[in-house]
C-alpha cells in the first residue's frame, strides 16, 4: 500500500488519473503543460497516467490542488445546457439570466 493511501484512505487512484485526463481535454492542455503546472516531466506525468507510477505524497498533493483549481469548472456547453434547463425551471432565474446579458452587452 501507498503512503498516500495510509494518508487519504478515501483517494481512488482511477477518479483522480480520468479527472486529470478529462481537465487536459477539458482546458486543451498537453500534457507537458500539466506536467510543468506540477513541477515533473512530462515522462512522469505519463507514467502516472497509465498507472505505471504512483504519484508520492507531495506530487498526490499537487495534483490535489490541480483537481480543486480546475477539476470544478463545467464546460462551455455543460453550462449553457443547465442554464437553458434552469432558466425553463424557473421564471426568477431566466430574468436574472436576462438581466445579466444586458449588463454584459
Amino acid at each position: 500500500m501507498h503512503l498516500y493511501a495510509l494518508i487519504r484512505p478515501d483517494a481512488n487512484p482511477k477518479m483522480t488519473i480520468s479527472k486529470i485526463k478529462r481537465i487536459i481535454r477539458r482546458e486543451n492542455w498537453t500534457q507537458a503543460e500539466v506536467a510543468k503546472k506540477l513541477g515533473i516531466s512530462q515522462g512522469h506525468l505519463s507514467k502516472v497516467l497509465r498507472s505505471k507510477s504512483t504519484p508520492r505524497p507531495e506530487l498526490q498533493a499537487k495534483i490535489d490542488r490541480l483537481l480543486e483549481t480546475y477539476g470544478g469548472r463545467i464546460s462551455p456547453g455543460e453550462l449553457a445546457s443547465r442554464v437553458e434547463q434552469a432558466a425553463l425551471k424557473s421564471s426568477h432565474f431566466r430574468a436574472m439570466i436576462e438581466a445579466a446579458l444586458k449588463i454584459v452587452k
